[in-house]
């Protein structure tokens, strides 16, 4: 099995967690006796949710020569604390079988024991999940133990969860800092290289740099003691890109501030630091899911004024918010495949001032002091302002079209509020129900769902809360994974307005299994001609849904149900060459749901489109007994002998040419980007002309820089070639044609025209 250079570093330091039980080889009943001994071990034998270890597996026998071959078969005692990446495989040569094992978001502290099985025996391993205390003060607060856990990149977690608004990537301290503070930061020897500590405050906070907002500074940091002074007033935070390792931090320097941690801090501690560090201009709160930063002039103030709040109330509330919302959205951290919720806390910022009664973008939300958004988190969190927000992080951008960025974003507030209060925002509000009837009344030629988002942007909301009420909880969990499937898969995802509602109608009708292009006619919502022709091959409305303006009224055409499949993918030593649709590779087993009902694989399929170690993708398709489908994949590596990569403005991949494996026709491939739609929008960007040994024109195709690469792969793809064709390409930006050769970049064109010949399966510039 491939390792990355992680795990290659732990490996070659052989350092192994103990203690290994090895156990001598016992003949099953059913098979011959086979001496020797088997073992499990892995690389960490301590470990924090969501960290990842390797694992190994040995093979042996009585002379200590290895066992290569041997079919191995992992397993926890507890499948709730962790998910084995390959659980099963074969020994290399050297009697080894490795794969990795991933600690679960949310796993208690205990003891888990890991067990190994082959024909040879068995053998275990124990390990421990740490308690997990994010950020403890020493009893004074001169210093303070930082866990930063592996959050990853967000930007990536927001792309695979088809979310709206990054989470954020930063990760409380309990400190803060003025200008020219020294923090003395000492980083575990052992933690990954993918740690910074960041300075600053995200709005205008009164205390800090005069009120005025500025951007964050940060520095990497490494393991070992360093000191770092401080360019700006601010909060300390750190932050952890790693997918895998958690890091342990000790910070002293600056100043500490009183801070509440989710099922740690006790409300006697909480009051001590209140007290003890009553200057302090913030107070932290930390939860599994969210964590917020007020300022302590709020809550003076709010002492002042008998307004009275409860930390542990409050994280716990927006905790749940946010696992609410997951709920809405299909995401589920028991998953394993592209539904699962990937680590990473929002973040609220109590900063003085900001847009709206409170705002929410990439990275953090601003519930700020003057409009009382900050006072309102502090004493009821679940209030509408709160799920709206919040929603936006998660709303999808997908079937977000023109106007509708303050509308799709409330169909989780609606779902909370009816969840958390029993009550319906739309039901009570006489006006807007009003204004719906009378939208019907119109013909239907007459009704414009445009116009009526741009008269308020509740009004179109109806339409979205009618799909849910109709079809149940399940719908929108099973719409929003529909749309990570597609993208996962590489399938186009819509970007156009017209292409959003064109799809939203196609995904609302598979999930819903009926015809709902009546229903989106009703709502004057247009939809292509040959998508309403498609959409009659599912089932016709039983009701005419959109009729049901108040909630309570609604017809229940069907419940659509939603249940994750689970299961494991292997798929050890697989590669992938340009271009490779291979739907053969991997081993998908142990399949079931979430619920324990059964699942299956219902497609297998792999991707090539880009060269790289990690740029290939093969796929599994499992799907419920209820229709809920998920998708299990692994990264694997991409190669081509030779091979043309054309690059837009900005570095942004477009496509390839390359020869096949075998030399004999070419393979073209395409991201679908656009090169350069700004100063070459309706010009030539590049033409590629493709002619046999004799100089006749085979084949011409022209790309403008806001066109794709596809028309290459629709003039090329697959044409046969030999010793002698050459490719002319005309580029107006030849240096960003780069030349590959055995996977790696050798160049790239210097002249424009340039021509490539093609000899012995290969380009030669």
């Amino acid at each position: 099995m491939t390792v990355d250079a992680t795990r290659r570093a732990i490996l070659a330091g052989g350092v192994w967690a103990v203690p290994v039980l090895t156990a001598a080889v016992h003949a099953p009943l059913v098979a011959a006796s086979s001496p020797g001994r088997i073992a499990v071990a892995t690389s960490r034998s301590s470990l924090y949710p969501d960290e990842v270890t390797t694992v190994r597996a040995t093979s042996v026998d009585d002379s200590g020569r290895p066992r290569s071959g041997e079919p191995m078969t992992l397993a926890l005692s507890d499948p709730a604390q962790g998910v084995i990446d390959q659980p099963s495989g074969v020994t290399n040569g050297s009697g080894v079988y490795e794969t990795t094992m991933r600690i679960r978001s949310g796993a208690v502290a205990a003891t888990g024991m890991l067990t190994v099985s082959s024909a040879s025996g068995n053998a275990s391993t124990a390990f421990e999940i740490r308690p997990l205390s994010v950020v403890m003060h020493d009893s004074t607060g001169t210093t303070t133990r930082i866990i930063a856990l592996p959050h990853g990149g967000q930007d990536e977690t927001a792309a695979l969860e088809n979310r709206g608004f990054t989470h954020s990537d930063l990760q409380p301290t309990g400190r803060h800092v003025v200008a020219g503070d020294v923090l003395d930061v000492v980083v575990d020897a052992d933690a990954p290289p993918t740690l910074s500590l960041a300075i600053g405050v995200r709005g205008p906070w009164r205390d800090f740099n005069g009120g005025q907002g500025r951007e964050l500074t940060t520095v990497a940091l490494t393991p070992g003691r360093q000191s770092i002074t401080a360019a700006q007033d601010g909060i300390v935070f750190v932050t952890n890109s790693s997918t895998e390792r958690a890091a342990g931090v000790t910070l002293s320097g600056g100043s500490p501030h009183p801070v509440w941690v989710k099922d740690r801090t006790k409300p006697e501690e909480f009051s001590a630091q209140l007290s003890s560090w009553s200057a302090s201009p913030v107070v932290s709160l930390i939860g599994d899911r969210a964590f917020a930063d007020f300022q302590r002039r709020l809550v003076d103030d709010m002492r002042s004024r008998s307004v009275s709040w409860d930390a542990a109330d409050v994280v716990r509330r927006l905790d749940r918010i946010l696992s609410f919302t997951c709920d809405v959205y299909g995401l589920s951290y028991a998953a394993v495949g592209i539904a699962r919720k990937r680590p990473g806390r929002v973040y609220f910022s109590g900063a003085d001032s900001g847009a709206g009664w409170a705002f929410a973008t990439n990275q953090w939300l601003c519930f700020q002091i003057d409009t009382g958004a900050s006072e309102t988190l502090l004493t009821t969190p679940d209030t509408w302002g709160v799920w709206h927000e919040v929603g936006h992080t998660f709303q999808t951008p997908s079937y977000t079209w023109g106007g509708l960025g303050e509308v799709t974003v409330n169909i989780s507030s609606l779902a909370l509020q009816q969840r958390l209060t029993g009550e319906h925002r739309l039901d009570q509000w006489p006006e807007a129900k009003d204004r719906i009837a009378r939208f019907f009344a119109q013909p239907v030629a007459d009704r414009s769902f445009s116009r009526l988002t741009d008269e308020d942007p509740f009004y179109p909301l109806f339409l979205f809360d009618q799909l849910r009420q109709s079809f149940g909880e399940g719908f929108y969990p099973a719409v929003s994974q529909a749309y990570r499937v597609r993208r996962i898969r590489g399938l186009a995802m819509p970007s156009t307005d017209q292409e959003k509602k064109d799809l939203f109608a196609q995904v609302a009708s598979q999930v819903a299994d009926r015809n709902l292009g009546p229903f989106f006619t009703a709502w004057g919502v247009p939809i292509s001609a040959s998508v309403l022709s498609a959409l009659q091959s599912y089932p016709a409305l039983q009701n005419q849904i959109w009729t049901a303006i108040d909630s309570r009224d609604a017809h229940r055409e069907r419940t659509v149900g939603y249940n994750l499949p689970v299961g494991t993918f292997a798929a050890s030593n697989a590669a992938l060459y340009l271009g490779d649709r291979d739907s053969s590779i991997g081993n998908v087993s142990e399949t079931s749901s979430l619920d324990g009902s059964p699942s299956s694989v219902v497609g297998r399929e792999s991707s090539a489109i880009n060269v790289g170690p990690t740029e290939g993708r093969v796929v599994a398709i499992l799907q419920a007994t209820d229709g809920t489908q998920e998708v299990l994949w692994r990264a694997v590596p991409v190669t081509v002998t030779s091979a043309l990569l054309f690059v837009g403005w900005y570095d942004k991949l477009v496509g390839w040419i390359g020869m096949s494996a075998d030399g004999s026709r070419l393979v073209v491939t395409s991201t679908g980007a656009t090169p350069h739609e700004y100063y070459f929008q309706g010009k030539l960007y590049y033409q590629v002309t493709l002619q046999n040994a004799s100089r006749q024109t085979v084949a011409t195709v022209t790309v403008n820089g806001d066109e794709t690469h596809d028309k290459v792969v629709a003039a090329l793809n697959g044409v046969a070639v030999s010793s002698g064709y050459r490719l002319r390409v005309n580029a107006a930006e030849p240096s960003r044609v780069r030349v590959y050769q055995d996977s790696a970049q050798v160049g790239t064109l210097s002249t424009t025209p340039q021509t490539i010949v093609i000899r012995n399966g290969r380009f030669v510039v």
